[in-house]
């Protein structure tokens, strides 16, 4: 259900996930578009694997953001606290069905004094992404505060339906409730998400202009969700400069590494200047992390020789590769056809000690992973002269933006048959006006919509002035 409402909202149809697919002779497109079309739920339940996973495995998601307010929460009664208390390891396990049993023992017509409980199990419901749950509960509650509104809101977030988290928003102003800074910051890091550029620039005035919420915005995540924005929506380089240009020179705040790699993401077409960042961030006094030098990869993709060199020059440095960077490895070899690149890294990843198959692997080497491995199963069975199955024959994933991981997109020509090693194309023709682009976090891909009509025009063929 939640799958099929993603798919509507980014008018996915079985013709234009057929068209994306890696063709080669003999392939027989309806079996592309059947699995192109079942891709959706897979999509879906791999972007909330990846969320479960960085949740479990990142630990403080908020260290180097010096400052961060904590709200104030209402008295809670003995009863009351013992429930919640006991809520804890269904938190920690993501057991959303276990807290909701907890809501039998609340009395038929709650007080108000109930609030905290149903709002610790409306919070077990949102951190697993249970949409229909959460809404449950928190049509149950004694009243709606801005707390639960939030909670709310971050889920959303993290399905990327900002239709939802926009109703939500006018339900707000309806009930009289004013939005808090972590209101305002789940739109940003919505907005991030989906390369809405233009909404973080004009939410970012508006927070500006708010005295009120001065002390209670954490700045670093605000203007890194506007710096990400500009870095997904493509072709927003020097806007996203302005913004990390602003964000260094405002007082009290401090640029840390997640800044400077957003911005390497502004610049993934251009590797030139995106070394220039990389080398500013050096100089500034930060040595690059393993996932800034994975970005740095993702922005020589389509240059095979150029991003192994990158690789080579991170290990030098005596840093260990991780889940993230065997992934946009195995992308980038498999989009350019470079079986042997495939082969290499998989020798890299087995010498690294990395099972992409391993309990907690990241979902994405996991997918991009058995992705290759139908690549080179495919080619050994035109090799062998034998025909491959619909369901071992690579496609590409339905189209879904991504969020805090590096990602590559292919070479856009899918027409033909496809030669093993493709050359690195000698510049990248700006979107024309009124267009924006995102990157599929498990397959890599580029895909592209019109600002004007998202839910008709969503393509992976990148857009061309005058064609359209």
């Amino acid at each position: 259900m939640l799958a099929g409402s993603l798919a509507r909202r980014l008018g996915l149809v079985a013709g234009a996930g057929a068209a994306a697919c890696w063709r080669r002779p003999a392939v027989v497109a309806a079996a592309q578009a059947v699995r192109c079309i079942a891709t959706a739920d897979e999509q879906l339940q791999r972007r909330l694997e990846t969320r479960i996973h960085r949740l479990k495995n990142d630990g403080n998601n908020n260290v180097g953001y010096p400052g961060r307010r904590l709200t104030k929460w209402e008295p809670i009664g003995e009863e009351q606290r013992l429930i919640i208390r006991s809520l804890k390891r269904n938190m920690s396990d993501f057991d959303w069905e276990g807290a909701l049993t907890v809501l039998q023992t609340i009395p038929q017509n709650p007080g108000v004094e109930w609030n905290p409980v149903f709002r610790a199990v409306l919070q077990c419901c949102c951190r697993a992404v249970k949409p229909e749950a959460a809404q449950t509960v928190f049509g149950r509650m004694p009243y709606r505060d801005i707390k639960a509104y939030n909670m709310l809101l971050h889920m959303y977030c993290h399905l990327q339906q900002i239709q939802e988290m926009n109703r939500l928003r006018a339900q707000m102003d309806a009930e009289g409730i004013k939005p808090s800074a972590v209101t305002h910051l789940a739109m940003f890091k919505v907005w991030s998400l989906l390369g809405m550029w233009e909404e973080a620039d004009q939410g970012l005035r508006v927070l500006k202009a708010d005295a009120s919420l001065h002390e209670e915005v954490n700045w670093e995540v605000v203007y890194l969700s506007a710096i990400n924005a500009c870095a997904r929506a493509g072709q927003q380089q020097e806007k996203a400069r302005e913004i990390f240009d602003e964000f260094a020179a405002r007082p009290g705040t401090q640029v840390i590494h997640s800044h400077y790699n957003a911005l390497l993401g502004a610049y993934k077409h251009s590797p030139q200047e995106s070394r220039q960042v990389f080398d500013e961030m050096r100089r500034a006094g930060l040595a690059p992390r393993v996932r800034d030098w994975c970005k740095l990869m993702v922005c020589y993709r389509y240059s095979w020789p150029e991003m192994v060199e990158v690789y080579e020059e991170m290990k030098r440095e005596a840093l260990v590769a991780d889940d993230d960077t065997f992934a946009q490895l195995l992308i980038a070899a498999r989009h350019l056809r470079n079986l042997d690149g495939i082969r290499w890294a998989k020798q890299e990843m087995a010498a690294a000690g990395v099972d992409p198959q391993r309990q907690g692997a990241l979902p994405q080497l996991r997918g991009s992973f058995l992705a290759a491995e139908d690549v080179l199963q495919y080619d050994s069975g035109l090799a062998t002269g034998t025909s491959p199955s619909s369901s071992s024959f690579p496609s590409p994933s339905s189209p879904l933006a991504s969020s805090s991981a590096a990602s590559s997109e292919p070479s856009p020509s899918l027409s033909g048959p496809a030669p093993l090693a493709a050359a690195a194309p000698a510049a990248v023709a700006a979107l024309p006006e009124g267009w924006a682009e995102a990157v599929d976090p498990t397959s890599g891909r580029s895909y592209y919509w019109s600002l004007a009509d998202p839910a008709t025009t969503t393509t992976w063929q990148r857009p061309v002035a005058g064609s359209l």
